[in-house]
């Protein structure tokens, strides 16, 4: 009941708190349900309570995860039609999302580019030469959807052809047992 109260209430660290107590295997079930809910009835949260709500999670940001955290950010961007101080507090960084951190800028792109804030989160992206040398099959999928996403939005093919060459590239890269 208390668990239920602080997710109510919007009592991230408190409910992180109770998380903490569980195994991680329930506490990472737990945390995907309460994101499962709160896209289902559309919860109104403010833009840096997603955040909040994004810096709590145990476990991985897995794709799905990351999926939900977007949607349940585009329906607050929408609700309050500004994203100006939510980029620059990814910006400045926290623990998991933006600030300097390469991983942590990656994350910050694709929260935004989940939540359809195409133009915000392209100054998030790690360098693209940088992961075609290291062949980060993770940060050129980021890049790629990036490019799909501004060339569609802004009837731009020359965006649309090269996310679908940077799409090629990771299929062959890729060995067979990674493709996702």
């Amino acid at each position: 009941e208390r668990f239920s109260t602080d997710v109510q209430a919007g009592a991230w660290q408190a409910m992180r708190a109770i998380l903490d107590k569980l195994p991680p295997e329930e506490a990472t079930k737990v945390y995907d349900h309460v994101l499962q809910r709160l896209v289902k009835h559309e919860a109104s949260l403010l833009p840096g309570e997603v955040i909040d709500l994004a810096e709590v999670a145990p476990g991985v940001f897995s794709s799905t995860r990351m999926a939900m955290l977007g949607n349940i950010l585009k329906n607050s961007i929408d609700l309050v039609s500004a994203t100006g101080s939510l980029v620059a507090r990814l910006e400045t960084g926290t623990a998991h999302f933006g600030g300097k951190d390469p991983a942590n800028r990656g994350r910050a792109a694709a929260i935004l580019l989940a939540a359809n804030r195409v133009i915000e989160a392209g100054s998030f992206l790690p360098p693209l030469d940088a992961a075609l040398a290291s062949r980060d099959d993770l940060t050129l999928d980021l890049h790629a959807q990036f490019l799909f996403a501004i060339g569609r939005e802004r009837k731009q093919p020359a965006n649309l052809l090269k996310a679908w060459a940077l799409s090629l590239t990771l299929i062959h890269i890729s060995e067979p047992t990674r493709l996702r």
